[in-house]
């Protein structure tokens, strides 16, 4: 889990000028923060999860739901990028 923080500090240290947010999912899903240009608390908040913050399953199909939901109303590109551990519920 810390590397994978570590790579995604550097992913956000890299998204100048892009909102971004953090959507936690396991047996549940919720929008840990939202879409935000201050990467520093975005950042925080990824620091703070921790593995089974949101349940022991992996609730893959629901966090992507939950943030297709939040980007449809965003103008411009959007990407959303899925980190898991490949465990299936």
């Amino acid at each position: 889990l810390s590397v994978t923080k570590n790579v995604l500090h550097e992913f956000i240290n890299k998204r100048r000028g892009d909102r971004i947010g953090l959507v936690v999912f396991g047996t549940e899903t919720f929008l840990h923060a939202p879409l935000s240009f201050d990467h520093v608390t975005i950042k925080q908040f990824l620091d703070d999860a921790q593995i089974g913050f949101a349940g022991p399953k992996t609730a893959i199909g629901d966090a992507i739901a939950l943030g297709v939901k939040k980007l449809m109303n965003e103008k411009g590109d959007k990407v959303l990028v899925l980190l898991t551990d490949g465990q299936n519920n």
